[in-house]
């Protein structure tokens, strides 16, 4: 079923997902991440973090909006973010709750307000999927997914969220959630 895993990752998976939803909103476990950005030049920057000094993330503007084009744009890092946090939840509930289900691709659009003061209004993400699971365990992995997935749980209260599955090539499910009325400035 999970064939892309280990054995021993796949029980490795399942009891991280179980210690996690043990400690669910009890706000006794707490994450803390750092990431270090140093300006290389003009509007380059090299961002790194502690916890995985091996890597380090280019970033820059394309000349246009000049930059040098030495890396992708803040808002593409963003956008990866958020989608590749959501289908990393989504992989791993499915393979701790055996459910037959293998990623193809996802694509994630963003649309924003562009004048300054502007922000993302919606993010839309959709996963591509083949596998035996049910509509409703579908429903279930996103659901899951969503709570799982720090960013979109953070989005969430602020942006209009939409997930889409297709599973077989056949939209499955969609959900959106939509942030709370915000008070107007």
């Amino acid at each position: 079923m999970h064939d892309a895993f280990s054995h021993q990752a796949q029980e490795q998976i399942a009891r991280e997902v179980g210690e996690r939803q043990h400690h669910a909103r009890d706000g006794a476990v707490r994450g803390l991440l750092r990431v270090n950005i140093e300006a290389r030049c003009g509007l380059t920057f090299h961002a790194q973090s502690p916890g995985a000094p091996g890597f380090t993330l280019v970033v820059d503007e394309p000349p246009a909006r000049g930059g040098e084009d030495q890396g992708p744009p803040p808002l593409m890092y963003f956008l990866t973010a958020v989608g590749s946090c959501l289908l990393t939840q989504f992989v791993r509930l499915s393979v701790a709750w055996g459910i037959d289900v293998q990623v193809r691709d996802m694509q994630v659009r963003g649309e924003w307000d562009r004048a300054v003061g502007g922000s993302f209004k919606a993010i839309r993400q959709e996963i591509h999927a083949h596998g035996t699971a049910s509509r409703e365990d579908v429903e279930r992995l996103a659901a899951a997914a969503e709570d799982f997935c720090y960013i979109h749980a953070t989005l969430r209260d602020a942006v209009s969220m939409t997930t889409v599955v297709h599973l077989n090539d056949s939209e499955t499910i969609t959900r959106t959630t939509e942030p709370p009325a915000r008070v107007q400035r």
